[in-house]
């Protein structure tokens, strides 16, 4: 159980426009959408090879030492193919945690740069979380439909060896999915 008074570190919205703290790049055809009465952004690739968007802030959010830290964010995923790889998180091409839907397999990652090189060897597929595997079978009975707009946490311990637990907000419950032990 978290035990903290709440302090938002960074808080974004498309509530007018694409929220301006964001880069957005894109490449061989991918393109990006501002949807005025969703307020968000539609993120499209072709079927073109290396087609890609990406959305992520300016903004590098340091490690506080002695802190934990939780991060919230919101998606709509469209339906797994093939060939497409779909993100969010808390991560750039170096480090950080985030679910990640490749053709139609949902996964959770713990990605580290500790050896010099990116590693994304902590990947989980839905299949092998460690908690509730959002499949109707687990503790909360709910199925994960990635289609549908979801709130993803991930929520951090301190000190680089902590645990992080990874999963979804439903219905105002905070259900782990899966959780990444780093001690020892």
């Amino acid at each position: 159980a978290r035990a903290s008074q709440p302090y938002t570190l960074f808080d974004s919205q498309n509530r007018y426009a694409k929220d301006n703290q964001f880069d957005e790049s894109t490449a061989t055809g991918g393109s990006t959408t501002y949807l005025p009465n969703e307020s968000s952004v539609q993120m499209s690739v072709t079927t073109t090879s290396g087609s890609e968007v990406v959305r992520q802030s300016y903004r590098v959010f340091p490690y506080q030492p002695g802190k934990s830290l939780l991060v919230l964010c919101t998606f709509v995923m469209a339906a797994g193919v093939a060939n497409l790889r779909q993100r969010a998180g808390y991560f750039s091409t170096q480090n950080g945690v985030f679910f990640q839907k490749t053709s139609t397999t949902n996964q959770f990652v713990l990605r580290s740069y500790t050896g010099g090189t990116v590693s994304d060897s902590r990947t989980v597929n839905q299949a092998d979380w460690n908690g509730d595997k959002l499949d109707g079978n687990g503790a909360s009975g709910y199925t994960l439909d990635t289609s549908k707009a979801q709130i993803l946490f991930m929520d951090f311990e301190w000190l680089g060896v902590g645990s992080v637990r990874c999963g979804f907000v439903i219905n105002g419950e905070f259900i782990v999915c899966h959780t990444f032990n780093n001690a020892n």
